[in-house]
């Protein structure tokens, strides 16, 4: 493992964790000292009795006083449910760009929820103690993002699906990731070693002999709660991946999975309002099971077409349906399908959305002077170009002729400006070889961000948007840049060129033009 490049301070553990934990070895702990204990919290005890009261706990009676849901949910039980409340109550992330606050909360609650009816499911642990590991297993990333909020926020840039892309880059940033700084942290807290072990373990291969039956658990409940409550920065729910990994490690099939998931997702709400956590981002039953029934019938047709052709394997065929045969980028159709699922994200989690729409300069020119092979050489050079200089979580396709969509979430006024230039003046400078000549290419952009869509017909108004940018920039001389920001497609529009320029204000437009 890389030595750690940036230091990591931990926290220390809430004065009520601390005499939980003294109870913790007290062989024979009474119902009164533990209720004294969560008693001086008035805010966990809300909790306790919120959740004695809530289906979770499996208690067919009301439970009217502190001592009562002690003695109804064990000693044993309701003292790793109080730890895991006062450890997540405890928990706040100080000033971190890009983390999502209230999915962090909501994907740890998932993730206790799922583990705990997984542990169930499986007898591998007692149901408030697999609750307690799965809550607290994320609780690495907070203590990242406290200790070191720049270099995390500038990671959280590069992640596609959180939490399941943040160990590798991690462990490249820090030399380590946050499931092993969770396990020290719960381990020096002086938490029982059958809460944090498993943190050090659950992403070794099925295959180690170090791995657990508890270990699979905590694997399969982090993706469920991947799924069940994704983060602004996923781009797509790794349904395939859950499914896979439910069925090689916890022999669980796919309609077993899909009722799973859907109760996973209607405790976690519960949950959530028993923990007072702040509302977010939970996907409903419903649209669960059609997530999980869209791949499986995916799944389904890519056995069939295997079985009938004997070659391609369901990725390639799931590719070829959605790209662009020469510039292997995107297609029209993968397009308006991304851009659909992004509007409805940028709803959900009120995050902007950016598209920038790139124009080849006189392609058709260049096809008549050189030939429609040398075209094509300009379309996969422009192609190649824009997948190397954008985001991960960005999204290009082919959406025309001489067209490309960069679809970006979360772009801001800067960060648009900064990404449009960059793609801009990297194309210009790229040449390329054909017959022995330099075939020298620039692209007009038009770029729009939107932070609130209107109800009817959303994706054609930011496409409008940004192809309304396009026309100025062919009209402001090619090779530049035009940005729209807020919800007017004409309104805080600005061009840029690379040459130096002066500035010229008209008509709501701000313009840099050559001299």
């Amino acid at each position: 493992m890389p030595a750690t490049q940036h230091p990591i301070r931990m926290p220390t553990p809430p004065g009520v964790v601390v005499k939980l934990l003294e109870l913790t070895e007290k062989e024979h702990a009474s119902v009164h000292e533990i209720a004294d204990v969560i008693s001086l919290d008035p805010a966990l005890a809300a909790k306790i009795m919120k959740f004695a009261n809530s289906p979770l706990a499996g208690i067919r009676r009301e439970v009217t006083s502190l001592p009562r849901a002690v003695a109804l949910m064990g000693t044993r039980g309701v003292m790793m449910t109080a730890l895991s409340f006062a450890v997540v109550g405890a928990t706040r992330i100080e000033s971190c760009l890009g983390f999502n606050v209230k999915q962090f909360g909501l994907q740890s609650i998932a993730c206790g929820v799922a583990a705990r009816a997984l542990a169930a499911r499986n007898n591998t642990a007692a149901p408030q103690e697999a609750m307690l590991t799965g809550l607290l297993s994320q609780l690495g990333r907070a203590v990242l993002a406290n200790t070191n909020p720049d270099n995390y926020a500038l990671l959280l840039q590069r992640v596609e699906r959180i939490p399941l892309d943040l160990p590798e880059l991690e462990l490249e940033l820090f030399g380590t990731d946050y499931a092993q700084i969770g396990a020290d942290m719960l381990q020096a807290w002086g938490l029982p070693g059958s809460v944090w072990m498993p943190l050090r373990r659950y992403r070794l291969p099925p295959e180690k002999t170090e791995c657990q039956a508890f270990d699979h658990v905590i694997f399969v409940a982090e993706r469920m709660a991947g799924v069940v409550c994704p983060d602004g920065n996923c781009t797509e729910p790794d349904t395939a991946g859950l499914l896979q990994s439910a069925r090689q490690r916890l022999g669980i099939e796919q309609d077993e999975c899909e009722i799973l998931l859907c109760e996973v997702a209607e405790e976690t709400e519960s949950l959530r309002i028993s923990l007072d956590v702040a509302p977010g981002d939970v996907r409903p039953p419903e649209q669960i099971r059609e997530l999980l029934q869209e791949r499986i019938t995916v799944l389904n047709l890519a056995m069939h077409f295997e079985h009938k052709e004997g070659s391609d394997d369901q990725g390639e065929m799931l590719r070829k349906a959605s790209t662009d045969p020469l510039t292997r980028a995107g297609n029209r159709a993968a397009f308006e399908t991304r851009i659909k699922h992004e509007i409805d994200r940028s709803r959900r989690t009120g995050q902007p959305l950016g598209l920038i729409i790139i124009d080849i300069d006189r392609l058709k020119q260049l096809n008549d002077t050189h030939g429609n092979a040398a075209g094509d050489e300009v379309l996969k050079a422009v192609a190649a170009t824009l997948g190397e200089n954008i985001r991960k979580i960005d999204y290009v396709a082919r959406v025309g002729a001489d067209e490309f969509a960069v679809i970006a979430p979360g772009l801001t006024r800067e960060t648009a400006s900064t990404l449009a230039e960059r793609i801009r003046a990297i194309i210009a400078e790229i040449g390329i070889k054909w017959n022995g000549n330099r075939l020298d290419t620039t692209v007009s952009l038009g770029a729009a961000v939107v932070s609130a869509f209107p109800e009817h017909d959303p994706e054609r108004f930011i496409i409008r948007s940004a192809v309304h940018c396009v026309d100025e920039a062919k009209r402001a001389g090619r090779n530049c840049c035009i940005y729209a920001f807020g919800n007017d497609d004409t309104a805080d529009a600005t061009t840029t060129t690379k040459a130096d320029a002066s500035t010229v204000q008209h008509a709501g437009i701000e313009t840099t033009a050559q001299d």
